[in-house]
């Protein structure tokens, strides 16, 4: 029976670029974009057992994934120092997935940032105003042996606000001391902790779009005055509000950050429609219009290399029952054994997605597969984007052969 999804939005423009960008997609590799590129879209730019077992397909074998998924190159010494693109390649490593630690050690090589999730702003009433927690996580140990992996890495903890409420986000928009303030407390505990920056999640604060020019200004003084110590700042923002609707962070906002940020993370995994109906995790139209709605002219592509495409490495199990469901790597193997699903291809998503049925009735999964993160890496070279993952401890071990 086939899969049945609710109809993605219209996406009538982008999907002539698909049919130029994609169209060159094979079972493997895309057709060269340039000369010059050879060596990123070059089948040789991926393992060799990948393409001898032709695991980068829209029709994987169940027990090829059961089989093939943690081991890598890497096992098999066969790839050295090497990544596809020249573009920043950030990762996400989170204290309850913890086989992201040891995969960024074991792939250090592959990433120019790693970002664990470790530190939360909390407002105080000292004459610091804001206090840095969540310090009780830094591992310093396994900074050090990072560094020793790949000494041009830097470590980027991702920095929430937490317990702020409207009167204090008022005062960090609207008060340039506040901003400088909590600019001066993150850089004194980046310095204690020896770490290169922070991801900063702040954008999502926008409720109201009266308040954008006021957090605009506030970023900035809290990236310029991060910039001046030595620190740098990444700024997590949403990806377009799918739908045909614009995302709440413009051409304009990056311009005017654009010299004070060091890079963009586009959080375009977790598509609206995820959470109310069964269908893809990130339609690979809409992730180009998250890229496109902020640097919407091909020709300024040189501006994009500070835009990260977010590239999730872990799923969603929806039922009508019980909605969406996150899935990692461990469910997902387990429900292949268990089932043996038939993984079809979404070709309007591309995405793979499977059905199967329990006690609590019919299930739609949507997980990652080689295929489909090797037609986002391939996207990020051709828009000239780099990439954010989310997150290193929630995939298969493989999906790291890619980078």
């Amino acid at each position: 029976m086939e899969l049945q999804f609710p109809p993605l939005p219209d996406y009538a423009n982008l999907l002539k670029f698909m049919v130029v960008a994609l169209a060159a997609v094979g079972t493997v590799q895309p057709k060269l974009a340039t000369d010059a590129d050879k060596d990123l879209y070059s089948p040789d730019s991926l393992p060799q057992r990948f393409v001898t077992n032709k695991l980068v397909t829209t029709k994987p074998d169940i027990l090829d994934i059961l089989d093939y998924h943690n081991t890598t190159s890497l096992d098999d010494g066969e790839v050295g120092e090497s990544r596809r693109t020249k573009h920043f390649v950030l990762a996400y490593v989170t204290p309850w997935n913890n086989k992201g630690y040891d995969r960024a050690m074991k792939f250090a090589h592959k990433f120019t940032h790693i970002s664990p999730v470790w530190l939360q702003a909390h407002t105080n009433k000292e004459a610091s105003r804001y206090v840095i927690k969540g310090t009780h996580d830094i591992d310093a140990g396994w900074v050090e042996r990072l560094r020793t992996a790949n000494k041009d890495l830097r470590i980027v903890p991702r920095l929430l606000l937490e317990g702020f409420d409207s009167p204090a986000y008022q005062k960090l928009f609207y008060d340039a001391d506040y901003a400088h303030a909590l600019a001066s407390v993150i850089g004194k505990c980046l310095k204690k902790y020896e770490l290169d920056g922070v991801v900063l999640e702040m954008w999502q604060q926008l409720n109201e779009d009266v308040h954008r020019r006021a957090m605009r200004n506030a970023i900035k003084t809290i990236a310029d005055k991060m910039s001046k110590d030595g620190f740098e700042t990444i700024l997590v923002v949403p990806p377009s509000g799918g739908e045909n609707l614009p995302g709440r962070f413009r051409t304009e906002d990056f311009n005017f950050l654009a010299s004070s940020v060091k890079a963009f993370s586009v959080m375009t995994y977790d598509h609206p429609r995820t959470y109310s109906s069964a269908g893809a995790i990130a339609p690979l139209p809409w992730v180009i219009d998250s890229i496109e709605s902020i640097v919407p002219e091909a020709k300024e592509k040189s501006k994009r290399k500070k835009i990260l495409l977010g590239l999730n490495h872990y799923g969603y199990d929806f039922s009508r029952k019980s909605g969406a469901n996150a899935l990692t790597s461990s469910a997902y193997l387990d429900q292949l054994a268990k089932y043996r699903p038939s993984l079809q291809w979404d070709a309007t998503g591309r995405e793979h997605v499977y059905k199967y049925s329990d006690e609590t009735g019919e299930h739609i999964v949507h997980y990652p597969t080689l295929k489909s993160l090797d037609e986002r890496i391939n996207l990020s070279i051709m828009m000239n984007v780099g990439l954010a993952i989310w997150d290193l401890g929630q995939g298969l071990e493989y999906f790291l052969d890619l980078l």
